[in-house]
């Protein structure tokens, strides 16, 4: 099945392309993985747990980011097992960063992923769902990284009296 997710950050190409190469970050944001292992140039060992309806799985597998186009887009393979379940899911991803005039950042993401196992009987409407949940999340931290804090203004001070004159204290 293909997957197909999109957001936009407030942030340059750069920044955005930094946080997508600092594996570490993107665990922090990544809904339910438990660890990340490097074991190689740029391939990882991963575990993460999963609930998809009633089911909860733990997968462990390899990721592997490939051909990469720095700061434009990026390749992305995942290998997983879960033995519980004796499901397996493959993913081959692409990443697309366009930075727009305004200055934000839209992330596209591509994904042909193949479920098989107990949890591929729950079928592509279950697995999209699962997708939107995680890339809402995900996409929600990466802002939070990103993006600038918003400003607060300072409190206003009190209105001066209908005469023009700012408020006295009895014998001013």
């Amino acid at each position: 099945m293909v997957i197909r997710e999109q957001f936009q950050v407030r942030a340059s190409r750069q920044a955005v392309w930094d946080f997508f190469m600092d594996v570490q970050k993107v665990a922090a944001c990544m809904p339910g993985v438990q660890s990340v292992e490097p074991i190689g140039d740029n391939t990882y060992r991963v575990v993460i747990s999963v609930k998809v309806g009633p089911i909860k799985a733990d997968f462990s597998g390899q990721v592997a980011v490939i051909d990469p186009h720095p700061p434009t887009s990026f390749r992305v393979t995942a290998d997983w097992k879960d033995r519980n379940t004796a499901s397996k899911t493959q993913v081959a991803a692409g990443v697309e960063l366009e930075e727009l005039p305004d200055g934000t950042v839209t992330c596209r993401l591509k994904a042909d992923v193949a479920i098989l196992g107990v949890l591929g009987k729950y079928g592509q409407g279950i697995a999209e769902k699962k997708a939107a949940e995680i890339r809402e999340a995900f996409s929600a931290c990466l802002r939070a990284a990103l993006e600038p804090a918003p400003v607060t203004m300072p409190a206003v001070a009190s209105a001066p009296a209908a005469s023009g004159k700012p408020y006295l204290k009895d014998g001013e």
